[in-house]
């Protein structure tokens, strides 16, 4: 039988430990519990079980990759997970930013969470979470303890649709951080970073705009043809294939998002939920607009016509895609 941890055992764990500001989120699978309530054979539960697994796997929780591992390491980023519910937290105090900088470490960081939410959803995975700055503590011994986690956790759920809800305290660091300086005007990440909404009580809650930061990382290398008719091309041709594959992985992106949409909405019975997928409808409907106005059948279509009021980025700013790295 194992011998439970002496007081000296748990005091030295807890003492490597330091509280740090931190950039922490709060995720979790949207629609968890009534999936769980609803299991009624053990095939139920292992493709449940299979789903939390795969969004834990988004979000880089205990990683088989050396260098994911190391990555972490040095930008003190811990990754916690406990049913369907994934914690992030990401220390200001890292070897990582005291280097790259504070702002764009975060920077990074939260499109790589946009980036995780948009494979999630074109997957079928519809997931909530808030994000927010603030102090963090967990050691060794297990001890957690956080402001920023119940500001995250508090995010999450005053969101009520499927966004990655970020704070007050998160967006105004990053929107008058220094470091965005650096930035020309057109390469300056914050406007198109962010959206929000104006919620049943007249409150704007901001988020993640992932769709239009997927966008912007989308890479023209739509298959090996596409790579290898590039290689062969005259320099003359190579932006016009290079051009293509861009807009067939983004094409590619959107019918995806729509698929799993559509086919979500299919299987809802309560009109409270159904609202969350509306409300994906309008933002993706946008996005497609937006980006690929020409194109034919990647809207999604819902029977429903409610809708939110939703605000785009601050600046208003409208651009075609982007061209390939």
């Amino acid at each position: 039988m194992s011998r439970r941890p002496t007081k000296a055992i748990v005091a030295k764990r807890a003492n490597t430990a330091r509280p740090s500001v931190a950039l922490t989120a709060f995720i979790d699978l949207l629609g968890f519990s009534e999936q769980a309530l609803s299991v009624r054979s053990v095939a139920d539960l292992e493709r449940l079980i299979k789903k939390v697994r795969v969004i834990r796997n988004y979000f880089d929780h205990e990683p088989s990759d050396p260098t994911t591992r190391e990555a972490q390491r040095i930008s003190k980023t811990e990754v916690l997970a406990f049913s369907d519910c994934v914690v992030i937290s990401i220390g200001l105090d890292s070897p990582a930013i005291k280097v790259q900088g504070e702002f764009d470490i975060w920077a990074h960081d939260l499109h790589a969470m946009a980036d995780a939410q948009a494979q999630a959803v074109a997957a079928g995975h519809l997931i909530r979470g808030g994000i927010d700055k603030g102090l963090w503590y967990h050691d060794r011994a297990g001890v957690l303890v956080s402001p920023a986690l119940v500001k995250a956790y508090r995010l999450e759920h005053a969101a009520n649709y499927p966004v990655l809800a970020v704070g007050d305290a998160l967006y105004k660091f990053l929107r008058d951080h220094p470091g965005r300086r650096a930035y020309s005007k057109d390469l300056d990440p914050i406007p198109r970073m962010f959206r929000s909404f104006t919620d049943d009580a007249g409150t704007r809650i901001r988020y993640l705009n992932y769709i239009e930061l997927l966008i912007y990382d989308v890479d023209w290398q739509f298959d090996q043809q596409t790579v290898r008719a590039y290689r062969a091309a005259p320099p003359g041709q190579r932006d016009a294939i290079a051009q293509k594959g861009l807009r067939r992985n983004v094409e590619r992106f959107f019918r995806a998002h729509k698929k799993a949409i559509e086919a979500a909405y299919r299987r809802i019975i309560h009109k409270r939920i159904k609202s969350k997928y509306v409300f994906l409808r309008d933002y993706h409907n946008e996005m497609v607009k937006k980006y690929l106005p020409k194109s034919k059948g990647l809207e999604v279509t819902l029977s429903s016509r409610r809708s939110r009021r939703m605000h785009a980025p601050a600046t208003g700013q409208t651009r075609s895609i982007r061209h390939y790295r």
